[in-house]
């Protein structure tokens, strides 16, 4: 077989030694072989010699008498993976191996491994190391050791000694993941008794595996990691040896990098030799003279420069009292690949003759510094395709002017905040350019020549506005204090002169201060008006926004009453506000009287819609639809309700509609009247016929009962649906909180929770016909008549819910509610008082039980669908035979006591927590007795304790296969 390259043997037979050794032999190319062992008495040596073989695995838990072992002979392997091997003697002649993984294997660790440089060791527990006198392990850089049995720390010491250029260790624990592998396998052998069965064995989110992800987006996802970490990914398999050496971008930051094998300058030669595509996308370097030689560095970029490089970002790090450079010549300006270039952190720029970079189309200087202006235009000029330059610079005295001539530049960007006296300015002819930023420039020259410039933003500069900015349509300035922003007091001047020299001005945009000074005035400042009003408001102008308008500003109002004024064509006019902080209601007050005055001024377009917007950071809820205002009003505590009454006329009455009331006797401080007089003025006070809600938490030092009783009653005369109360109990207070027949008599009420010790007293039934839904969240009851008086009065009652504890004044819980469809009962009470529950509900569709700690449980819900049991041992009998969904989380102390001739014949879905010993016996019950189960589904505890386990405990299997597995189970999960 002449071309074979690659041979799996698993758990193949052979006659005899011979006939592995004329197999292989035949293979003179065969460069994989797998081979996998168990049962096999014909064999006495396996015997492996093959010159062209590099990848071996082998996994043999033959444990025959016969078998003596293994004489492997492959000059040429690189890796080799042995999983398990019990044979006495292993022979391994591999003098190039780099990588091996050595499973449980106490004979292998010999003279043939000294070569690796990757290693990998999984001892067993009777695993005893033998290793050879004199054998170093001169070429190993990575070892792995997985700690799953005590030999390990001998093994460990012994190779540390051993190792002596090791730079990688790592201890795995305790190994999941492979008896998950081995459990799996034997599941997914298992002779299953459905031919069309799916077996499925998911794993869960924290299990990703990225060697499954795309290969272009693993190169992206390494690319943005450091390049150390993207080096290590190599020890991972073989398809992850030189995946590394492929990623587009390699980043190297001299600061970040620490190791005492090998000096920061071999990392990066290292990297850049062995990388491998023709094309590098990006090499970013950060380095210090302390860490990097110029020349290192100069060869690194042209190292670069040769693997075609796309973009390059350069970064001298410079420290405290050191005066090193890193000086940028022409001889690296001669890449025609190169599209991006970045020069930042005090990079010295010396180039006396013009480069060549013919492909650039970005240029950045940060912070650059230049020998002289000839540098620059030598830079400039080597790059006939620029598009973008932008340019930062601070501290700089070698420049006199910085000459900018560039005749394809698009985007130019200048921030210039240099105020040294040798500097004159800027000196700039694009005549392409779109796009200019100057934020800031500090000098006292700027000549500009770009008459297709469509856009410019300017700075705090004084002296840009010329004939050079006469071709833009759009124009945003911030002017500095002594020359649209409207920071500081000469922007009235600039508007003034921009409207007179704009005739076809459409957008006119003023933008404020983010943070106001209150006490910030410009005493005697008038502002000179135009002359006459200028063409662009008589013809053009449509559209106004004044961004964080200062409405206490009088020369504000100044002028956007004369833009009100005089603007004709004007169709919207926007005044945004800055925010208004919590108790500044003087600055409402402030804001409401300017806006009426713009509002009232007699404008010069009929068209012109008049906005008062509100920013961001105070959403102007005002122009909301009023049912979302109310519902927004609802869920905000009833005293910041009603404070709303101040903000306009529209508002002084609006939180007396709101359909939510609620109050918390905690939350409420006020030195001017009590919670009860705040609960009646509001209840007094409000408007609509019906509300939605009141929600009532009090404790008895801040509300009277007497009080609770008449605010229930005034709620109930405005057709209440939902009442909720809440009765606050201190340590140490004994005061409760009755509810009474008198307070049961609200045929409007359709959702009723009492909760936190409330006192159910109800000697007779009362009336609340409409209420369908009703909480007793631990509340107490005089006696088993106010439970069944309350409940009787409830004619319509759907759901249910009761959570009791520590309550002995009731012996049954009765409930006995022909209508009741939902109920949840969560009991731990332990009193001896207590029976159980006597549950008479014929319309139950829906039972959740989560504890219940009575001796008695009694259920009538002939029409139950569905059920969840939880840590409960008498609720199974003939009142769930009806269910199609039963969910049982048993406890450890449950027995279940199922009733004879029990049987779920409705029952198609099943879940079981498998938390305590007792759901073995529980699942072999239910499945005898649901034949007609379609769904299976187990669930493991959230956490698994590693050392538990039930001592002498013995699963009893059903006695014959039931009859869901036989015909109906169609799902099983665990």
């Amino acid at each position: 077989m002449k071309s074979l390259k690659t041979l799996h043997l698993i758990h193949a037979f052979y006659t005899n030694d011979e006939s592995i050794c004329n197999l292989l032999s035949g293979c003179p190319r065969l460069e994989e072989l797998v081979v996998e062992r168990s049962y096999e008495h014909s064999v006495k040596f396996f015997t492996i010699k093959v010159p062209s073989l590099q990848r071996l695995r082998i996994y043999d838990d033959n444990d025959e008498d016969k078998f003596v072992g293994y004489v492997i002979d492959t000059p040429s392997l690189k890796y080799l993976e042995i999983g398990y091997l019990g044979c006495p003697q292993f022979s391994l002649n591999a003098p190039g191996l780099v990588v091996a993984y050595i499973g449980r294997v106490s004979n292998v660790i010999s003279e043939s491994l000294v070569s690796v440089r990757c290693l990998v060791l999984n001892v067993s527990t009777s695993m005893t190391i033998y290793p050879p006198t004199g054998c170093i392990f001169y070429q190993l850089v990575y070892l792995q050791i997985y700690m799953h049995e005590s030999g390990w720390y001998d093994l460990l010491t012994w190779m540390l000694k051993h190792s002596p250029k090791l730079q990688v260790l790592k201890l795995v624990g305790l190994d999941k993941l492979k008896r998950r592998r081995r459990t799996r396998k034997k599941l997914d052998g298992v002779l299953k008794a459905s031919n069309t069965c799916h077996l499925v064995f998911n794993v869960m989110a924290e299990e990703m595996n990225i060697g499954q992800l795309d290969e272009n987006l693993i190169l992206k996802i390494l690319s943005l990691v450091p390049i150390k970490t993207a080096v290590s990914t190599s020890v991972l398999s073989k398809e992850w040896q030189s995946r590394w050496k492929s990623v587009p971008k390699l980043k190297f930051n001299s600061e970040d990098y620490q190791s005492e094998h090998q000096t920061f300058s071999e990392t990066v030669y290292k990297s850049l030799l062995s990388y491998e595509p023709e094309v590098l996308d990006s090499f970013h370097l950060s380095f210090g003279s302390d860490k990097a030689d110029a020349v290192d560095v100069v060869h690194w970029i042209k190292t670069a420069f040769a693997l075609h490089l796309r973009t390059l970002v350069l970064e001298f790090l410079i420290y405290p009292y050191e005066v090193d450079e890193f000086i940028f010549t022409s001889s690296l300006c001669t890449c025609d690949t190169l599209v991006t270039l970045k020069l930042g952190s005090l990079i010295l720029v010396d180039i006396p003759a013009p480069g060549s970079m013919k492909s650039l189309k970005t240029l950045h200087l940060i912070h650059a510094f230049y020998t002289n202006d000839e540098s620059i235009c030598n830079l400039l000029s080597g790059c006939p395709r620029l598009e973008e330059l932008v340019v930062e610079r601070s501290c700089e005295h070698s420049v006199k002017f910085f000459t900018i001539k560039v005749p394809s530049l698009q985007r130019l960007r200048i921030y210039d905040d240099n105020d040294e006296d040798e500097f004159v300015g800027y000196v700039i002819d694009t005549p392409s350019l779109k796009y200019l930023e100057i934020g800031y420039l500090g000098c006292p020259q700027f000549s500009l020549n770009a008459p297709g410039l469509v856009a410019a933003y300017i700075g705090r500069v004084s002296n840009v506005i010329s004939e050079s900015l006469v071709s833009v349509r759009r124009l945003v300035l911030n002017v500095s204090t002594s020359m649209i922003y409207t920071h500081d007091p000469g922007w009235y001047d600039l508007l003034t002169w921009m409207l007179e020299h704009s005739p076809k001005l459409q957008v006119l945009k003023l933008v404020g201060k983010y943070r106001i000074n209150p006490d910030y005035h410009v005493l005697g400042w008038e502002w000179n008006k135009p002359k006459s009003v200028p063409e662009c408001l008589l013809s053009h102008l449509e559209t106004f926004v004044w961004r964080r308008y200062d409405w206490k500003g009088e020369k504000e109002e100044e002028v956007a009453t004369y833009l009100l004024k005089n603007a004709r064509g004007l169709k919207n006019a926007t005044f945004s506000t800055g925010p208004i902080e919590p108790g500044q209601l003087d600055k409402l007050k402030q804001r409401r009287r300017t806006r009426k005055k713009l509002d009232g001024v007699l404008k010069a377009s009929n068209t012109c819609h008049l906005v008062f917007n509100v920013m961001a950071e105070e959403m102007n809820i005002g122009q909301l639809d009023e049912n979302l205002i109310l519902k927004i009003l609802s869920l905000v505590p009833i005293k910041t309700v009603v404070s709303t009454s101040v903000l306009s006329k529209e508002w002084q009455s609006r939180w007396k509609s709101v359909p939510k009331l609620k109050f918390n006797s905690e939350d409420y401080q006020s030195e001017h009247q009590t919670f009860s007089e705040t609960v009646y003025k509001s209840l007094l006070s409000y408007e609509p016929e019906v509300l939605d809600s009141f929600h009532l938490s009090f404790g008895s030092d801040k509300a009277d009962a007497v009080d609770v009783v008449h605010w229930i009653k005034t709620v109930f005369s405005l057709h209440l649906r939902t009442l909720v109360l809440e009765f606050l109990i201190h340590p140490y207070e004994v005061d409760e909180f009755i509810f009474t027949s008198s307070l049961c008599t609200c045929d409007t009420l359709v959702t009723l929770k009492l909760g936190s010790l409330i006192l159910v007293d109800i000697p007779a039934p009362g009336s609340m016909k409409s209420l369908k839904t009703l909480h007793l969240i631990h509340a107490f009851y005089t006696n088993d008549e106010s439970i069944c008086n309350l409940l009787s009065g409830c004619p319509r009652l759907e759901e249910l819910v009761v959570e009791r504890s520590y309550e002995h004044s009731v012996k049954f819980f009765s409930i006995k509610v022909p209508s009741l469809q939902r109920l949840r009962i969560y009991d731990d009470n332990d009193e001896d008082e207590f029976v159980g529950y006597v549950i008479d509900s014929p319309s139950l569709k829906y039972l959740e039980i989560e504890y219940l700690g009575c001796p008695q449980f009694s259920l009538n819900a002939p029409g139950l669908v569905a059920a969840y049991i939880d840590r409960v041992s008498n609720v199974i009998s003939e009142s769930l035979v009806s269910v199609r969904r039963l969910v049982l989380n048993v406890s450890t102390s449950m027995t279940i006591y199922p009733p004879t001739g029990c049987i779920f014949y409705q029952l198609v879905y099943l879940q079981i927590y498998t938390h305590e010993p007792g759901w073995y016996d529980l699942l072999t019950w239910m499945l005898e007795h649901s034949p007609k189960l379609q769904v299976l589904k187990l669930v493991g505890k959230y956490r698994i304790n590693p050392d538990y386990h039930v001592l002498g405990w013995e699963w009893n299997k059903p006695k014959s296969v039931p009859e869901c597995l036989l015909s109906h189970l169609e799902t099983f999960v665990w």
